[in-house]
C-alpha cells in the first residue's frame, strides 16, 4: 500500500478493548511515543484508527486531572464545581500516528474529528455519563 495515496476519508475508529490489542498498543507506544505508554487509572477510553485494516494511530484518553489551575479558572469552577463537573471532561493520555503514516496531509485532524463525534456516547454506554 503506498500511504501517500490513503483516502483519509476511509479512515476507521475502533474502541480498543481487546486485551492482546492494548498490550499491542502499549507495545507501540512504548517504542514510537516520545512519553513512551502510560498506565490510564480510573475512567478511561482506548481508539485504533485503522485504514483497510492496518493500524494508522493509537489514542488513550482518561479522566480529567484533578486539580488544573488554569483549566478551572477559565472555565469558571471553585472546589465544588470541579468536584461536581470533573467527571464530564476528559484528557487526552497519549495520541500517536503511527511511523509509516506520518506526513499525511489532514489525516491527523480527521482521526481525532471521529473521536471527537463518537467519545461522548462511548463514554456515556461504558461509564453512564457523556464527556461534554
Amino acid at each position: 500500500m503506498n500511504v501517500r495515496e490513503l483516502d483519509i476519508n476511509k479512515i476507521k475508529l475502533e474502541k480498543l478493548d481487546i486485551p492482546d490489542d492494548v498490550d499491542l498498543a502499549g507495545d507501540l507506544l512504548s517504542r514510537e511515543h516520545y512519553l513512551g505508554n502510560c498506565k490510564l487509572q480510573g475512567e478511561q477510553m482506548r481508539y485504533v484508527a485503522t485504514y483497510r485494516g492496518k493500524w494508522v494511530a493509537i489514542l488513550y484518553f482518561h479522566h480529567a486531572t484533578r486539580h488544573s489551575a488554569d483549566r478551572d479558572k477559565l472555565i469558571g469552577w471553585d472546589l465544588g464545581l470541579r468536584v461536581k463537573r470533573r467527571k464530564y471532561i476528559s484528557g487526552n493520555a497519549r495520541y500517536l500516528v503511527l511511523k509509516e503514516f506520518t506526513g499525511i496531509r489532514n489525516l491527523g485532524s480527521k482521526i481525532l474529528s471521529l473521536v471527537a463525534e463518537r467519545i461522548s456516547n462511548d463514554w456515556e454506554k461504558k461509564y453512564g455519563h457523556p464527556i461534554l
